[in-house]
């Protein structure tokens, strides 16, 4: 029974020294480890910044071309639509003056048919016993 129990204790006493061997090189492993992944991870990050370097500069470089496209694209836009307004201008202007010969042709047909001797265009006069209205029937003939 001697013999059985200085066994077990040997066997308790070689166990521990094993746990205790085992947790040893446990925590040097995990200390190997994280140091590792440690630098890893530093190294991935001076990777990832200078890629996001290269990338910015990169798109800098694209939105500043673009830029500088849009701009002269603009002002040829601008110069284009510049030559448009002062054509539609012009051609406002002539399509009035057509339009005021119009109305002044047939203005002075009917004040020639109603004997009207003097046409007022830009006063406005009150009614009275001289004052013919033609508005009404210049309308009525320009719609014809």
């Amino acid at each position: 029974a001697e013999v059985n129990a200085r066994l077990n204790a040997e066997h308790a006493a070689a166990t521990a020294e094993a746990q205790r061997l085992i947790e040893a090189r446990r925590r040097a492993l995990e200390a190997e480890l994280a140091a590792e992944g440690a630098r890893r991870e530093q190294v991935f990050r001076q990777r990832l910044e200078r890629r996001r370097k290269e990338l910015l500069a990169a798109a800098e470089a694209a939105i500043a071309g673009r830029t500088a496209a849009r701009g002269r694209d603009a002002r040829t836009r601008a110069g284009q639509l510049q030559a448009e307004l002062a054509a539609l201008q012009e051609q406002r202007a002539r399509l009035e003056d057509a339009i005021l010969a119009d109305v002044k042709i047939e203005v002075a047909a009917i004040a020639q048919a109603r004997q009207v001797d003097v046409v007022l265009t830009r006063h406005i006069v009150s009614r009275g016993p001289a004052v013919v209205e033609l508005t009404a029937d210049v309308i009525r003939r320009l719609r014809r």
